[in-house]
């Protein structure tokens, strides 16, 4: 299952142009120049826990990322499933259902101890494998006067601003994806 790209590429350099402050420094250290923006998808995988004593009754869904292994909560009317984009790299799924179960555990756990919960609400069972998802993140590539290629990264969906965490998962996918080739 493919995640369709809700931000674009104009918006998500916009997220990223930076503030005053940001700017005077890169005059100071000498401007980077934009070279493309893309968008890349990257593995995430759909998992789906019923709640009993709940009062919404809707169950609860959780998006594992593969390369960070992290899970969030995610309600999947806030995940627009479409075709594969034309041309669109495929990255693998790094974990096994065992790892991806248990960081769903984990986050679960992390919720109830955060009293994320009513009283009384317990799961029915573990969290099941819904599907795989490739979650869409934009990249922007800059060049900067010395000759360096750096990146950022935007969320997609919700056209947050990506992390280092963000970044290292790109790289690991790019590495695991480029170290099956050889």
């Amino acid at each position: 299952m493919w995640a369709e790209c809700q931000v674009s590429p104009t918006r998500a350099e916009g997220i990223l142009r930076p503030g005053v402050i940001g700017r005077f420094f890169r005059l100071l250290s000498g401007r980077s120049r934009l070279l493309k923006t893309e968008t890349v998808h990257l593995p995430f995988c759909l998992l789906r826990c019923e709640l009993e004593n709940s009062k919404s009754n809707l169950g609860l869904s959780i998006l594992v990322d593969g390369y960070r292994r992290e899970a969030r909560h995610m309600r999947e009317t806030e995940l627009p499933l479409g075709d594969r984009p034309d041309g669109a790299d495929e990255f693998p799924y790094p974990l096994d259902l065992d790892e991806t179960g248990e960081i769903a555990r984990n986050y679960l756990s992390s919720l109830r101890l955060a009293r994320a919960f009513s009283a009384g609400v317990t799961f029915t069972q573990a969290p099941a494998i819904q599907h795989l998802v490739q979650y869409p993140f934009c990249v922007i590539y800059r060049q900067t006067r010395g000759g360096a290629v750096l990146f950022d990264m935007v969320d997609g969906l919700t056209g947050r601003r990506g992390g280092t965490l963000a970044k290292r998962a790109f790289l690991s996918a790019l590495h695991r994806r480029n170290a099956g080739d050889h």
